[in-house]
């Protein structure tokens, strides 16, 4: 499977255009130009484990809050922090986090 940087580039494009039009706001027109996640703990597979479909993995607890700090640091850091491949896994845990609030699951489904 491959995919070209220029298909990520556009396909991100595309996502971000139609979240700034408003596409994905399903729970509160009044709530701005942000999305307000229920919860900051999640369980994560850890990535030597996530493809080894063998054994059943211990997953890890990750924490979204820890995850949008970190992508963060990216624009309001400037040039002291450069972009890693782990800014991937952590835009990664907010991208799911904002897809579960924003139209995988009813608001009744993240209520604790």
């Amino acid at each position: 499977m491959k995919i070209s940087y220029s298909d990520l580039v556009k396909i991100f494009k595309t996502l971000s255009d139609a979240l700034e039009e408003g596409a994905f706001d399903p729970f509160d027109k009044s709530a701005g130009k942000e999305v307000a996640f229920v919860y900051d703990y999640y369980w994560d597979v850890p990535s030597d484990k996530r493809y080894c479909l063998q054994n059943e993995p211990k997953l890890d607890v990750g924490s979204l809050s820890h995850d949008i700090e970190r992508v963060r640091q990216l624009i309001e850091d400037g040039e002291e922090h450069f972009p890693l491949s782990e800014h991937f896994r952590w835009l990664g845990g907010v991208l799911i986090a904002m897809a579960d609030t924003l139209g995988n699951c009813t608001e009744t489904d993240l209520m604790p």
